[in-house]
């Protein structure tokens, strides 16, 4: 049994900052911030899991599991250690790459920064264009990912994906260069891939991304943009069905 604060961890580890992956792609000052940086840091939670963070050159891949060549270690000694750090309330236990550091407090803190920025904006900002393309993006990406952990660690998550067909859901935004994440299901445990996958049993369309923003920052519920035919559910229901109410769950770990 996990508890919140594991499934916290876990959210903010593989779907909040593993979204840096995608920031500086999206946005022109994150990829500034780390176009001249080569090097890796690792997160490290007592616990069992662990990410890391592999930049190179305004670029960065995303790491799930262990890395032999990593350039910084943080170590954090629970997972409510690691949920502090990211509220910004605790710091990091350094174990490696002590001389390094000067990239934890100087471009990182400014991407971090950045991604928060994004993620949670103020009053005004969504109605830029370019602000709100960046931010639905993210959050998709973040929600997605979330998504899984959620259904692998979550109580009420688990007893959702347990049921859920195996297959592949495709979300899928359908105006140019829209976003696409699939979630597969194997066995009850779901896993969250970027990309069309080449083989989905049930399709989740949008036909902008004002559509999928909408939903996803609880603007507009899913059946009222579903009946205004910007949205819609095709293949295998029952796959969406299993995993509605785990997107029901996630409110209370995001907000």
């Amino acid at each position: 049994m996990a508890t919140h604060e594991v499934v916290m961890a876990r959210i903010n580890l593989f779907g909040v900052l593993r979204s840096i992956q995608e920031l500086v792609v999206l946005d022109a000052s994150s990829h500034d911030l780390v176009k001249d940086t080569k090097l890796t840091v690792e997160f490290v939670v007592r616990g069992g899991f662990r990410g890391a963070l592999k930049f190179c050159e305004g670029s960065c891949e995303f790491i799930e599991g262990r890395d032999s060549k990593v350039d910084i270690r943080l170590f954090f000694t629970s997972p409510a250690h690691f949920n502090r750090m990211i509220d910004g309330k605790a710091n990091p236990i350094p174990l490696k790459g002590l001389f390094k550091i000067g990239f934890l407090t100087g471009p990182f803190t400014k991407l971090t920064d950045r991604l928060t920025y994004f993620l949670r904006p103020e009053e005004g900002l969504l109605e830029d264009p370019e602000f709100f393309t960046i931010n639905t993006k993210l959050t998709a990406f973040v929600a997605f990912h979330s998504l899984s952990e959620v259904g692998n660690w979550d109580d009420l998550g688990r007893m959702s994906a347990s049921g859920t067909p195996d297959g592949v859901l495709q979300m899928q935004v359908q105006e140019e260069d829209g976003p696409a994440l699939a979630i597969t299901a194997t066995g009850g445990r779901l896993s969250t891939s970027v990309g069309v996958h080449p083989d989905y049993r049930c399709l989740m369309w949008f036909k902008d991304l004002k559509s999928l923003s909408q939903i996803l920052n609880g603007e507009m519920d899913a059946y009222t943009v579903f009946a205004q035919n910007r949205a819609g559910i095709r293949g295998y229901i029952p796959m969406a069905d299993k995993l509605n109410p785990i997107l029901q769950l996630l409110p209370g770990y995001l907000s």
